[in-house]
């Protein structure tokens, strides 16, 4: 590849016509199966949870809601990793729905602590059923040892990104 007279050493890493990025093909890289694997994964429950009437949001808010009892729409956005605002558009449908309700901390009268409802249960057991499903599928074809072995290598690149989060907040 023919770098133009104004071009960097680092241009010459540049993606050429072939996709190579620095000897590797872009293709290819760890980062980007990982993202395809992500994006395949989501598209697939999507399809499955049209179903159950939930979307993949709604159902990790109500996955979130019923691993702790009454929390505050801003804890909630917290845990899932999204904005105040996201969260409590999730929580407005799915009381719409009468899967959750809004009621107040019986600790601070200001505060609206959200709560899993009655009915709310069993949509959420048909969704968890479902995310175990598309689980059992998506690692069918590994071993017990090979599976292990992913979770520990996955378990460890998680850790490495929180780290590097960590330290951008610093």
């Amino acid at each position: 590849m023919t770098l133009p007279a104004t071009a960097s050493p680092t241009d010459a890493r540049a993606a050429n016509s072939d996709g190579d990025v620095a000897g590797r093909s872009y293709q290819r890289t760890t980062g980007v199966l990982m993202t395809s694997i992500t994006r395949m994964l989501r598209t697939y429950f999507d399809r499955r949870a049209r179903s159950v009437r939930l979307t993949r949001s709604q159902w990790l808010a109500m996955n979130r809601l019923s691993l702790q009892r009454g929390i505050t729409a801003g804890k909630l956005a917290e845990l899932m990793e999204v904005e105040h605002i996201t969260a409590s558009r999730l929580i407005g449908n799915l009381e719409a729905m009468g899967w959750v309700v809004r009621r107040p901390d019986p600790a601070d009268r200001r505060q609206r602590l959200v709560h899993l409802t009655e009915a709310g249960l069993p949509i959420l057991e048909q969704i968890n059923q479902l995310g175990m499903d598309t689980e059992e599928k998506m690692f069918a074809d590994l071993s017990p040892a090979e599976l292990r072995e992913l979770s520990r290598l996955l378990d460890k690149v998680h850790a490495t990104i929180s780290r590097m989060i960590g330290e951008e907040k610093d």
